[in-house]
């Protein structure tokens, strides 16, 4: 079978399939999906074809239709629900199982209006499609969708709490990329009223305080506001004190806990001391619960690596930077090319580097640290939003050439930093 170029076909759609069950959305909609669709398409058409291979074409064909659906509105997603059904009634007489439950009914049914449940999954699927592309407008539409959809779904729902719950995900994502407080504070409203509706034997409790406390953190990047980032550490807190669902669950519920508790360092030096000791050993439990070939193991290595550095600055040990520089090279390593996070990574392990010459005189530690920052400053165009500062990445750059020059009387180091610091681009 694993020569057959039909079942390699077949595979290649279902590899698509699989991404859009991890939310890799945009996956299903690129003209690559396309491509990996009209093989298949043929091989369900044909009448000669394998019984066995024409059923599961015709089964991956249905999918890959109502997964589209699912993300589409208006007359494309119209021509892919009937697209879905078509080829669902004919696999549906080979086997039921091979169509989606809900395509089924509606197959059986001869209907093509959906029932509110399935509204909501749509509504809530777009919501994180938009999230992923960046999309504003697509993402306003998707989240009064799903709010509309949400309203009219019946309170003992098994959807409801999860589709409250991307509701309220979907308010924080559009603050985090617009910069609205009003945004920030739907989200909060929505994730607030979520969790106080549950009993804490809710198996989606610690995932949702979790998700409400970086709700809480994305308003106080807003207003500053010490009730919110008091909010944030105690629905943190409370997140960590109650079981998941799920190691992988454990990881994230840990890793947000650690970055809420590193945020609230600026509360006194007592304080500071308590709430980062808090933060690293959440970090590093979330680090180890983590698995090699995670998607977040980069960004939950490149956190703690953060915090390790901010450790140093508070105690002024070397040993938190080692731990740092092994932490943060090897989230480079696992890092994409394209990134949006690659100057902050090199930019921090740059700062770890240059503090740790500072300790041992290790020239092999600054000159890392210079290549680090000159890494950072070339990525910056493609970095996360909001963007570090352009002038403080090259200003720190500056600095450390110009150190270097100090100690070795090079004066290609002296011309490199003079040039960043009038703001020109060296060589």
């Amino acid at each position: 079978m694993r020569d057959d170029p039909g079942m390699r076909a077949i595979a290649r759609l279902w590899a698509r399939l699989d991404a859009y069950r991890r939310d890799e959305l945009v996956q299903l909609l690129s003209p690559e999906a396309l491509d990996d669709l009209h093989p298949v398409q043929r091989l369900m058409a044909d009448p000669e074809g394998p019984v066995q291979t024409r059923a599961l074409a015709l089964s991956a064909v249905t999918w890959f239709h109502w997964c589209r659906y699912h993300l589409l509105t208006g007359e494309r997603a119209e021509r892919e629900l009937r697209m879905a059904l078509a080829a669902g009634a004919q696999a549906a007489a080979v086997s039921p199982a091979l169509v989606p439950p809900d395509a089924l009914a509606m197959v059986r049914s001869g209907s093509l209006l959906a029932d509110p449940a399935i509204e909501a999954d749509r509504a809530g699927r777009r919501v994180t499609l938009a999230g992923q592309t960046g999309d504003q407008t697509a993402l306003n539409e998707a989240l009064a969708s799903l709010a509309r959809a949400v309203a009219q779904m019946p309170a003992d729902s098994p959807d409801l709490v999860p589709l409250r719950a991307q509701l309220a995900n979907g308010w924080r994502d559009r603050c985090r990329a617009t910069g609205d407080v009003r945004s920030a504070d739907r989200a909060v409203e929505v994730g607030t009223a979520l969790v106080e509706d549950l009993p804490d034997t809710h198996p989606l409790l610690p995932s949702l305080l979790s998700d409400l406390a970086m709700s809480h953190l994305a308003r106080f990047d807003l207003t500053r506001g010490p009730q919110d980032l008091a909010a944030a550490v105690a629905a943190a807190e409370r997140s960590t004190r109650l079981p998941a669902d799920s190691p992988g669950e454990q990881a994230r519920i840990d890793s947000n806990a650690a970055i809420v508790h590193s945020r609230s360092q600026s509360r006194g030096e007592a304080a500071h001391g308590s709430a980062l000791e808090r933060a690293l050993a959440l970090g590093r439990a979330a680090v180890e619960s983590t698995a090699s070939d995670h998607a977040d193991r980069a960004g939950r290595l490149t956190n703690l690596g953060r915090d390790l550095f901010f450790e140093h600055l508070r105690t002024r040990a070397r040993e938190p930077l080692d731990e740092a520089v092994t932490h943060l090279t090897q989230a480079l390593r696992l890092s994409a090319a394209d990134s949006p996070y690659l100057t902050l990574q090199h930019s921090i392990l740059a700062g770890c580097l240059l503090a740790r010459h500072t300790v041992t005189s290790a020239r092999a530690d600054l000159d890392a640290a210079i290549e680090h920052q000159r890494s950072a400053l070339a990525e910056l165009p493609r970095s996360s939003r909001p963007a570090p500062d352009p002038a403080g990445v090259s200003g720190q750059l500056a600095g450390m050439l110009r150190h270097r020059f100090e100690l070795t009387g090079e004066l290609d180091d002296l011309e490199e930093a003079m040039l960043l610091e009038e703001g020109r681009s060296p060589g």
